[in-house]
């Protein structure tokens, strides 16, 4: 179509329509940028001038059939898939670990449960296993593909990634579900991971290579500006300069880490960002004025609400003037009012998504400043969703939590910047 339009062709050839579009509206639309091009479409099955007022009527009906047939098609199969989900059987790819049952003649049978593949299955066992107790996907990736395993990709990948493992222990499908559509029901399948383990699975307990000294206050948070990946806490090299055992620096890993990227291998004192970090929480948790302000932001209600919490007062207000005055009866008076008082109740007062957050903030104060390192990075954790450091211009860009948005949307109206240096004035 761009090249007709640009005039290096005259004709569009299909063997049929619904090659063309199989939607009413998409074949016009088609059609009438041929039209203006000049152009003209062929059928080659049809000797046919879809330009005249009768060939664009035969166009149109030729275009109602193919959109009839393709929507019926797709009623099929999404009653072929329901039935198939509904049977305790996998709709879609059979997964890795697992392989289809075949017919005497060597074909696909979809209508028996696929069976586990016993050297897969086991690597996926351990796996669950070892992700319980804190092993990390890479690891397991690294491990899956030195031993020579691939995944089952219609896309040509021959190497397993953290996501690909990560997405294999998140599935309910090893532990004998099926899911179709969001809805999960037990499958026929044989498991390969009990409940328990899977369950274990999803909650992996702390590395305790992660605990060997004081987090960082964005450790496990900080993520490299460049390229997205984490960076990590660094501690200095034992000597007199550096007395004790803690982490000094943040640190983007060297380019031999399996990552290409521009700020590979720099390191950042963590005084700096850190330092960013608790002027930030203590500006949101400790000072009157800001609780006070965003307590008056969170009064400030949609002018569509307030506007309708006028009319209903007004109308209550109507309606007791005529009930003093004798003009409803008591019962009808009551019927009213209760309708009036019903549909105030439901209008918000007040908006939540700044009022509770803003109560956690209340009885955070306290807690900041006498917290440990490790309660301090939690509760770094629980306001932002992350936190991006570009190492070489030494910047910080905060992504707050979806809980805590509108509170820094409302900070940021005030007075703050969500992106500010880290150094001098730059």
């Amino acid at each position: 179509m761009l090249d007709i339009e640009a005039g290096k062709a005259n004709a569009l050839v299909m063997h049929e329509s619904s090659r063309l579009a199989r939607n009413e509206q998409l074949a016009n639309h088609l059609l009438d940028r041929l039209a203006a091009a000049g152009a003209t479409f062929v059928n080659s099955l049809m000797d046919l001038d879809y330009a005249s007022p009768e060939g664009r009527m035969f166009f149109n009906n030729e275009a109602a059939m193919n959109a009839y047939s393709s929507r019926k098609t797709a009623q099929h199969s999404r009653k072929g898939k329901l039935e198939t989900f509904l049977q305790g059987l996998p709709v879609g790819a059979i997964p890795f670990g697992y392989q289809s049952q075949l017919h005497p003649d060597g074909t696909t049978n979809r209508k028996v449960p696929p069976v586990p593949v016993p050297e897969e299955a086991l690597l996926i066992q351990r796996a669950f296993e070892d992700r319980a107790l804190g092993r990390s996907p890479v690891e397991m990736s690294r491990e899956w593909n030195a031993l020579g395993f691939k995944p089952r990709s219609r896309k040509g990948i021959e190497r397993f990634s953290k996501r690909t493992v990560a997405a294999i222990i998140e599935s309910t499908f090893y532990m004998g579900c099926v899911v179709h559509h969001g809805e999960q029901r037990k499958g026929q399948h044989q498991p390969i991971v009990s409940e328990e383990v899977w369950l274990a699975a999803q909650r992996p307990k702390q590395r305790v290579t992660r605990r060997l000294f004081p987090p960082l206050l964005l450790q496990g948070l900080a993520v490299c500006a460049a390229c997205g990946n984490g960076i990590y806490p660094s501690r200095p090299v034992k000597g007199p300069k550096y007395p004790g055992e803690h982490y000094s620096y943040y640190r983007e890993p060297s380019p031999d880490f399996n990552r290409e990227c521009p700020h590979a291998g720099l390191l950042w004192p963590s005084e700096a960002p850190d330092r960013l970090v608790d002027e930030l929480m203590r500006s949101l948790s400790m000072s009157d004025d800001w609780l006070a302000y965003v307590a008056d932001e969170a009064g400030k209600l949609p002018e569509d609400v307030v506007q309708r919490r006028t009319q209903i007062s007004e109308s209550l207000r109507r309606t007791q003037k005529e009930y003093l005055a004798g003009r409803l009866e008591d019962a009808e008076y009551e019927a009213l009012r209760l309708d009036y008082d019903n549909e105030l109740a439901l209008l918000p007062a007040a908006r939540r998504d700044l009022l509770e957050p803003l109560m956690r903030m209340e009885s955070f104060s306290s807690l900041w400043d006498e917290g440990s390192a490790e309660a301090r990075n939690d509760a770094c954790r629980a306001v932002f969703h992350r936190v991006a450091l570009d190492m070489k211009k030494q910047t910080i860009e905060f992504y707050p939590a979806q809980e805590f948005e509108p509170l820094f949307r409302v900070r940021h109206a005030l007075h703050v910047t969500d992106i500010r240096p880290a150094r001098g004035s730059r």
